[in-house]
């Protein structure tokens, strides 16, 4: 007789609505600019106490793996670590899904303490498409510096690239800059879709 699951094994955890990128392929596409103001409301006014009380169900749930996204995870970060830490020390597996322009040496040196990886969004290799993608000037910039510091310090990364008809002719050089420029193995093309 096959045994039955009992529990989930990984949860996607949302921690935020907001983002600093305002990326054009984002599954959150329909929200209005009202919407994103009170995204960063929501990011002033939760509570770490908020993270703590998640994290305690979501160990309750005995997933092996909690992957953290958003929104941007890191802009919530100082809220979030406790919770973090309240996941590892249940021996659950962490991950976090992140866009990397708000890393920081905290930043870092936590992810390398506790081992977690990154997954990184990467929209394209070529400058002017990565920041139109993202709706910010600069974020190509921020986005390699940031792979970089992360790199250096051995913190585990993956690259995602969402494709859609405003990058699908750069998936290669944007594969080959990952692997050639940046000096990662791992890189993922993942079709743009419908929320």
């Amino acid at each position: 007789m096959v045994g039955r699951l009992l529990y989930p094994p990984m949860i996607q955890w949302e921690v935020t609505p907001y983002c600093n990128h305002d990326c054009i392929h984002c599954y959150n596409y329909w929200r209005s600019a009202e919407d994103k103001k009170s995204d960063i409301l929501f990011n002033k006014d939760v509570s770490e106490k908020h993270y703590l009380d998640i994290a305690a169900k979501l160990i309750e749930a005995k997933p092996v793996r909690v992957t953290i996204t958003g929104g941007e995870p890191l802009s919530v970060f100082d809220k979030l670590k406790g919770a973090i830490d309240l996941l590892l020390e249940a021996r659950i597996i962490v991950s976090l899904n992140t866009n990397a322009t708000l890393i920081s040496k905290e930043i870092v040196d936590y992810l390398v303490k506790n081992r977690i990886p990154l997954f990184i969004s990467f929209p394209c290799a070529e400058e002017s498409i990565c920041d139109y993608i993202t709706g910010r000037k600069g974020s190509f910039a921020r986005i390699v510096e940031s792979i970089r510091i992360l790199k250096r310090a051995n913190v585990s990364l993956g690259i995602n690239m969402v494709v859609s008809k405003v990058n699908n002719k750069y998936v290669y050089q944007t594969a080959k800059y990952v692997k050639e420029e940046l000096g990662l193995d791992y890189f993922c093309a993942t079709k743009v879709a419908l929320p």
